[in-house]
């Protein structure tokens, strides 16, 4: 879900913003019927849908054997609280939930068991009714006295007022009428659902509350009057009124219109009665404590109660009127509900998956998708921007941190898609998004070339996938563990919910398919897959659950391109989607996460002890000496992914070792520089430090700087370079803070061998020293120094003079960067001449803004490359 481009070279140190539009997928309700859902078919039984109102979820029964096979938890996201009622759609796969508390109706796949989407309807709402054709939904808002209607296929929807305090809904056989209950005022209003107006009023007992419609009857519970009101609906008059037990609170008819089981909440019983002699009560039934709702199985046979006190539902066999069973189920379930859900075909490559095979990022068209601000904040939130977010297409200037954990994740790109590909065809399929987003009805019809949106999506689920966090589970633990995982979702969804990623056994080569199938033979699970690398075609992917091995073949006449592993290896993991599809943690982003101090070396390591670092000279090269453990401790931060190891060493040359380090360390951690034996395009050219409030990067490795090497000191507030040749990259600091967002970098230093530039860091209080040690004869050095201000309005550039800024041996200059606000104002430093941290008035000396210039560029062409043309996307 996303894109576009960073240009921050460094002596460029402005990175430059790229706006893009969203156009969210939020419309999938409106053509769910054309993207291949198959009717049930008249073996599959129905299953039971329970609210839980306390619990944020709906608990599914399956009426065969009464057992709980799923609950789909929806409250995790704030789509589905404080739930009141449920309804199935008959010809989608939907489902509908009312919030109560939130003035909404959720609406959810019936598959995946995901909330897709809201509704925001009328106060407090209470009961749901699809009419006949499954087109419309109404919604009783019981605390702003009216009904919603939401035309599910045009998609407008109208508000119809009623009586106080509405409850109940249904409607007559041929969906021309709905009747609401109106507990406040006592009494029942009739809709002419072509008109959506009231044409009627028809009084009843106390407190209505929920209804039943058979042959022009209709059946009214009354809470305050503990009894049944019977209406004749040609005449308008009450005909009969059924004396219940106490509390009565919902109703249900059987099929064949032969029987009524009334829920009496107050005394926890359910009052049978025989409807054709004079609507006699025939047993009494003890079930739950406060039984609130009752439903029944199209056969019949079995009446199903929730129970919000015991948080239970009580399943009655109907032939002899016991209970038969009682089914845990979530917290207070407050209605139930029996429907068999529309059932999706198998996931079909040729229809839903895409037309075209895996690709790479490429800076010729039609692919050249990179992500953009828009992006971070998709997959992070705001936490990511600088400035204000631009409301007409969601773009924002992004935190110095956040671009440059941008560019490192669209430098991973050109890898290929795989991720992006399998899990964005999973959630077409699941009816999250939808192929009629670019005008197609099926997702094989959808062209890559020249389709910026779909390249923005595509970028964005691939990039989703680097985010490493707990809360982002990867089953790998062994290849049985793999299988029950799946097993689990394919029981649950009738369709597997996540993505199978592994690797080489040697290390590398990693790769991610979509599980549509599966299959027994003997031991061996047989996993069908869709790989992306193979449009149109599947693959099949081999579990030995006794000999706990996996295998796969992509392509039979080949071996170089196998995969295989056991228990130990840990090659093949199945990655959830469920967990992902929200707003994920954001690491980096200090302000939200600050980093807490941890003891990354322990005391064995002596002062200088060296880490594994981004441009060493690969494994046994000069980083190393950091025990695996401590590494171990280091990537329990941020973790990347295992086809970056081998054996315990990192692949500097292959892969980037790391995109950068994070850690407080309780001693000094030093970082060698020392580049390949044989340079390769794909070596790492930066190396990235996240510090406590802040991100340093050294920028344009080279092999120039062969013997460099940067220490991290006690608690991360003082950052060394030293340099062996005299030759010193970019170094680049950023900073975040509440009034706006810094970036700092300082380059062209004037230095000799064995020189250092050392930075102390204070992001409380928004202070940062420079101090240089060399073995100069003149003791003096020259460098350039450069500052962007992120603010909510505006950037603003400052540019230190031509000839650079001079400090001598040992001496400190200190920048108060809170105190700049822009608006091209003269930046006040000092020299720290009495070491007391501080910026004080006689060492204070005003450096002028050279134009606000970035290597020669004016200001209007500066505003040029913060400001880019908008592309749209989904």
């Amino acid at each position: 879900m996303l894109n576009l481009i960073t240009l921050f070279s460094h002596r460029k140190w402005l990175r430059l913003t790229q706006l893009i539009k969203l156009v969210v997928m939020v419309a999938a309700v409106l053509c769910m019927w054309q993207l291949g859902y198959s009717p049930a078919l008249a073996d599959d039984p129905p299953l039971v849908y329970v609210v839980n109102a306390n619990g944020h979820s709906v608990s599914i029964i399956n009426s065969v054997n009464h057992t709980l096979v799923a609950t789909a938890s929806f409250g995790t996201r704030g789509s589905f609280l404080t739930g009141y009622d449920v309804a199935i759609s008959p010809k989608s796969p939907w489902g509908f939930v009312t919030n109560f508390n939130y003035n909404s109706v959720s609406v959810f796949d019936t598959g995946s068991l995901i909330a897709v989407s809201y509704v925001t309807v009328g106060i407090s709402p209470t009961r749901l009714l699809l009419d006949p054709t499954g087109n419309r939904l109404y919604v009783a808002n019981f605390g702003s006295n009216n009904v919603s209607m939401i035309n599910l296929s045009p998609g407008f929807t109208a508000t119809i007022p009623v009586g106080q305090a509405p409850f109940g809904l249904v409607m007559n056989g041929d969906g021309t009428r709905l009747y609401v209950s109106n507990s406040g005022s006592h009494n029942v209003s009739e809709i002419d659902t072509s008109s959506n107006k009231v044409v009627t009023t028809l009084p009843v007992g106390q407190i209505p509350g929920d209804m039943a419609w058979a042959n022009e009857l209709l059946y009214v519970v009354n809470r305050g009057s503990n009894n049944v009101s019977v209406i004749d609906l040609s005449s308008q008059t009450t005909v009969a009124t059924i004396t219940v037990g106490s509390g009565p609170r919902d109703l249900v008819l059987s099929p064949d219109g032969r029987r009524m089981y009334v829920a009496n909440s107050d005394e926890n019983t359910i009052t049978v009665i025989d409807m054709v002699n004079n609507y006699t009560p025939v047993a009494t039934v003890t079930v739950g404590a406060f039984p609130r709702s009752v439903a029944i199985t199209p056969d019949g046979q079995w009446v199903y109660v929730a129970n919000v006190m015991s948080h239970t539902v009580s399943v009655i066999d109907t032939t002899n009127n016991t209970v038969a069973t009682t089914v845990n189920v979530g917290k207070n379930p407050i209605a139930v509900r029996v429907a068999t859900p529309v059932r999706k075909a198998p996931f079909d490559p040729k229809v839903d998956g895409f037309g075209f095979a895996n690709y790479q990022a490429s800076t010729v068209a039609p692919y050249t998708t990179t992500m953009n601000a828009l992006g971070l904040r998709t997959i992070f939130g705001n936490q990511v921007c600088a400035s204000k977010v631009n409301n007409s297409d969601g773009s924002c200037t992004l935190t110095p941190a956040a671009e440059k954990w941008q560019a490192w994740a669209n430098g991973l790109l050109k890898d290929g898609y795989c991720e992006g590909m399998a899990t964005l065809s999973s959630l077409y399929y699941a009816g999250l998004f939808s192929p009629q987003t670019y005008n197609v009805t099926r997702t094989v019809d959808i062209s890559l070339e020249n389709n910026t949106r779909l390249q923005d999506s595509m970028a964005g689920w691939q990039t989703k996938a680097l985010v490493k966090n707990p809360l982002l589970p990867v089953i790998k633990s062994s290849p049985q563990d793999v299988l029950l995982a799946l097993q689990n979702n394919f029981t649950a969804r009738g369709q597997a919910f996540g993505v199978l990623r592994f690797r080489k056994l040697e290390g590398g080569g990693g790769h991610v398919v979509l599980p549509i199938g599966m299959s027994q033979t003997g031991e061996t699970a047989i996993i069908t897959v869709y790989d992306p690398n193979y449009p149109r075609e599947t693959r099949q992917l081999l579990i030995d659950s006794a000999a706990n091995t996996w295998f796969y073949s992509p392509d039979d006449t080949t071996t170089e391109d196998d995969y295989q592993g056991d228990a130990t290896s840990q090659t093949l993991g199945f990655a959830p989607l469920e967990p992902r599809l929200g707003q994920l943690p954001c690491n980096f982003c200090m302000s939200e996460n600050p980093i807490q101090p941890t003891s990354l070396v322990d005391s064995t390591h002596q002062k200088g002890s060296q880490a594994d670092c981004p441009y060493a000279g690969g494994p046994g090269g000069g980083c190393g000496r950091i025990k695996d453990e401590d590494l171990a401790k280091m990537e329990a931060e941020f973790p990347m992914p295992s086809s970056y190891r081998v054996a315990g060493q990192l692949k500097s040359w292959e892969n980037p070792a790391r995109p950068f380090y994070t850690f407080v360390s309780t001693d000094t951690v030093r970082f060698d520089l020392i580049p390949p034996v044989t340079s390769t395009e794909a070596m790492t050219d930066e190396f990235t430090y996240w510090g406590p409030g802040y991100v340093f990067e050294v920028g344009n490795l080279s092999p120039d700087i062969a013997g460099d090497f940067v220490e991290i000191g006690t608690g991360g507030q003082t950052i060394t370079y030293t340099t062996r040749s005299g030759e010193v990259p970019e170094l680049f600091v950023g900073f975040e803070t509440e009034a706006a967002d810094f970036g700092f970098s300082i380059y062209d230093f004037e230095m000799e061998a064995g020189d250092a530039v050392v930075l102390t860091i204070d992001a409380v209080k928004k202070l940062m020293e420079v101090r240089i040690v060399t073995a100069s004869p003149t003791g003096d050095i020259v460098f350039s120094f450069g500052m962007e201000r992120l603010g909510e309005e505006s950037i603003d550039i400052f540019q230190s003079p031509d000839e650079g800024l001079t400090l001598a041996n040992d001496q400190t200059l200190l920048i108060d960067y809170s105190k700049w606000d822009g608006n091209d104002k003269p930046l006040d430093l000092g020299y720290d001449d009495n070491n007391n941290g501080l910026l004080d008035s006689n060492e204070l000396f005003e450096v002028v803004d050279a134009g606000d210039s970035l290597d020669g560029e004016t200001p209007a062409e500066v505003t040029k490359h913060i400001w880019l043309p908008t592309i749209v996307r989904q």
